[in-house]
């Protein structure tokens, strides 16, 4: 059990100092507003990922707990990823869009 837990502890360690490390490189070459305003515009472009995200695991885990076929199951997995990343393809570049329109106008 700890092997297990120790690399998935370490994974999501590297991931949290790679999602921050930016954050730290920006705040120093800009002021502590700019930072804020970056921060925000993330935390909006990444809500509505988040909300589809949770809202689809939240349904499918019920699903695929009470189904026992392996091969069906990745079956359905493949088609639910290829249908939300299309979703979060468009969301994101719709939310990036309007971000760079916002930031040009002001």
């Amino acid at each position: 059990m700890f092997p297990y837990g120790s690399r998935l502890f370490a994974s999501g360690l590297l991931y949290n100092t790679m999602e921050n490390v930016y954050k730290v490189i920006i705040g120093k070459f800009f002021s502590a507003a700019e930072l804020g305003y970056f921060i925000k515009a993330q935390q909006i472009q990444e809500r509505p990922i988040i909300t589809l995200t949770q809202t689809v695991g939240s349904v499918t885990f019920p699903v695929f707990s009470s189904i026992q076929d392996i091969h069906f199951i990745s079956v359905i997995i493949q088609y639910i990823l290829g249908k939300v990343f299309y979703m979060q393809l468009y969301v994101i570049s719709t939310c990036q869009y309007n971000l760079l329109i916002n930031f040009l106008l002001v």
